[in-house]
This record gives C-alpha cells, sequence and structure tokens, in this order.
C-alpha cells in the first residue's frame, strides 16, 4: 500500500503535470500521448492473441474464457481434501466438464462419432475387432476428495459421446468406471495422489475388464505397495515439498517374463523412450497368453497399461498417441498387408 502511494506521486509529478500543464506545445504532447496508447493497445492485442491457457505465471492472470473454473490460486491444478491433487480447467475444461457448465456441440459429437464409426467399418470388412479403453478422470472415481468448492454433475460429460458409440457395430466400449469404483474400497488406492493417471493396479483392474468383456486371456498379477510416489502434478504445480505418501504405488510382482523383444519404429526421435506417449514401435512376446496381433493407439494413460499388453499378446504395434493417428488408421489397416486381430484405443475421460 505505501509502495502504491511513493509510485502514484511519482507519475503524477513526473508524468502527469508535464502532460497536463507542462510547457510547449500541446499538440505536440497530446499526439505523443495517442502514439503511447497505440502502442500499449497493440501490446494488448498481441498478448491477447496467445494461447496462454496451458501456460505458467501469465496464463493465470489474463483473463479469459474457463477462469471462473479456477480452483484456488491456478487454473492449472487444485488441491483437494487429504493431499490430493487434481487437474485443473485448463488442461481439457476439466472442471468445466466435470461440473457439467459446459455442454459438446452436436457438430463436436457427430465429428467424434464418425471417426469411431469410419474406423469400425475398415475393421470389420478385413475382420479387425475394435475396441476403446476411456481411462476415467481422477475426479470420476475419487470425487469425495474434490474440494468443496466443486459439486459434479450427475451426468458425466463423456457420456454425450459414450451414449451414441455404444451403438456402433464392431465397436467394443467397455467403461471401467463402474470396476474402479467398486473395487477401491477393497484393493487400495487405484490412482496416485500427486498425479494425473491411474496408478498399476488401477490401469490393472480396468485392463482385466476390458479383457474379459472381449473374451481375452489376461495376467493374473500380485501387487504390493512399493513406496512413495511424486506424480506429473508436483511438477504442474510447482509444491515440491508436498506431503507424498506411501499408500499409492504398487509394484507388479507375476507379470509374465517371456520372451519379450521390443523393437523401435527407427523414425523415431527418442526410440529408447518404451513408456513415452508417442513411442512407436513391436513388442514381441513368444509367451504371450493370445497369439494375436495387435495395434494400439493411445495417450498417457496407455502408458500403465503397456505392462499387460505386452503379457497378454504375442505382437502389439505401437503406433503412437491417438489424436495424431486415429483419422489415418482406416487408410493404414485399408493398405497393410498384416491385418491386425485387434485394434485398441486408449483415451482419458477428459479428452473428449
Amino acid at each position: 500500500v505505501l509502495l502504491s502511494v511513493v509510485l502514484a506521486w511519482v507519475t503524477y509529478k513526473f508524468i502527469e503535470k508535464p502532460i497536463r500543464f507542462g510547457d510547449g506545445n500541446k499538440t505536440r504532447r497530446t499526439v505523443a500521448l495517442s502514439i503511447g496508447v497505440f502502442l500499449v493497445a497493440l501490446l494488448g492485442l498481441y498478448i491477447g492473441s496467445l494461447n496462454l491457457k496451458e501456460g505458467k505465471g501469465i496464463g493465470d492472470v489474463y483473463l479469459r474464457s474457463g477462469l471462473e473454473h479456477r480452483i484456488g490460486s491456478s487454473s492449472r491444478w487444485y488441491e483437494g481434501k487429504g493431499d490430493w491433487l487434481f487437474l485443473g480447467n485448463s488442461y481439457d475444461d476439466t472442471v468445466a466438464k466435470l461440473k457439467l457448465s459446459i455442454e459438446p456441440s452436436d457438430q463436436t459429437i457427430s465429428n467424434e462419432i464418425a471417426r469411431f464409426r469410419v474406423l469400425a467399418e475398415q475393421g470389420s470388412g478385413v475382420g479387425t475387432k475394435i475396441a476403446l479403453l476411456i481411462g476415467p478422470n481422477k475426479s470420476s472415481i475419487y470425487s469425495e476428495y474434490l474440494p468443496n468448492e466443486i459439486k459434479p454433475s450427475s451426468i458425466r460429460y463423456v457420456s454425450y459421446f459414450t451414449d451414441h458409440l455404444s451403438s456402433v457395430d464392431n465397436l467394443e466400449m467397455p467403461d471401467p468406471t463402474e470396476t474402479l469404483l467398486r473395487a477401491k474400497a477393497e484393493e487400495g488406492l487405484l490412482y496416485w495422489r500427486t498425479d494425473t493417471h491411474w496408478n498399476q493396479k488401477g490401469s490393472y483392474l480396468a485392463f482385466s475388464a476390458m479383457m474379459e468383456r472381449l473374451d481375452l486371456k489376461y495376467p493374473q498379477i500380485h501387487f504390493e505397495l512399493s513406496g512413495e510416489h511424486k506424480g506429473d502434478l508436483i511438477d504442474i504445480s510447482s509444491l515440491y515439498d508436498f506431503a507424498i505418501h506411501n499408500d499409492d504405488n504398487w509394484n507388479q510382482s507375476d507379470l509374465i517374463d517371456g520372451s519379450v523383444e521390443i523393437v523401435a519404429d527407427p523414425n523415431q526421435r527418442d526410440p529408447s523412450v518404451f513408456l513415452g506417449t508417442n513411442w512407436k514401435g513391436t513388442v514381441r512376446n513368444e509367451q504371450g497368453l493370445n497369439d494375436l496381433v495387435v495395434w494400439v493407439v493411445g495417450d498417457s494413460f496407455l502408458n500403465a497399461v503397456k505392462p499387460y499388453l505386452n503379457a497378454s499378446f504375442s505382437n502389439i504395434k505401437y503406433l503412437g498417441h491417438w489424436s495424431s493417428t486415429i483419422d489415418e488408421l482406416p487408410t493404414i489397416l485399408s493398405e497393410s498387408d498384416e491385418k491386425p486381430d485387434l485394434v485398441l484405443i486408449v483415451r482419458v475421460e477428459r479428452s473428449f
């Protein structure tokens, strides 16, 4: 407050008074002031044109659509109850969708359904089954840890899409939400407290539900807690001294080793990062429980599922991120000499 008084006096004495009452040509002063205002306006237009929705710092200062759903000091993250962190609204309008403050347009729904229908029809023509595994948002499974300011809608935003997708022929769409909601009371934590993703056990339960829906074999795995996990929300929030618990990170001790060969696509920038979201390549397992060829596209929710896929199938081809691949899949499927038995798409709920 004291500093604002000092600055007000300085600007009055050395800027305002000379402009209003100073000697010299008033026209020249008026022109100079007008040019200054014009330059400030240009700067404002430039800042407004920047994509600051997922930025840091300055992205939380300027008013923009969706900022009304900010919880706390940032639109990128917020703190829930019991040392839980959640992803903020600047990522895919997550909070607005959770509250159903926004609804998808008819055109958006139509476009999403069309891309899956085209892929399913192409798959049906060559004998390939299509499956979509949707990873629920952490807030959909652990709404009890949301802050009091958020009142989740009883209608899920993603249902606008899944209600239509359920009628697409040759598209299997197991919804693991109910499985995870039922299991969390007895199985321990299924999502990391400080991460945006399901953990090893949560992803396994979702994967198991999908494999049962597809009538396929999958490994039986024993889990044990295995120390602390600092999730991606620690970096997003910069809360590097945030309380970390040891009740949400699991070790899978019974995965089938087999004779596994991992061959990265040579065109990748960094072919060594197998758990990278954009990883492309082939995994072959001589002891895979299902002697099938599977193509997979996904997002970061796929990473925790990869070990179970590799143990369950003899040949898995990863094609990278779904957003850059899914619209090309019908053509790739049509032109490929080797037709897969299954195409799997893994997408987090908030991506719809």
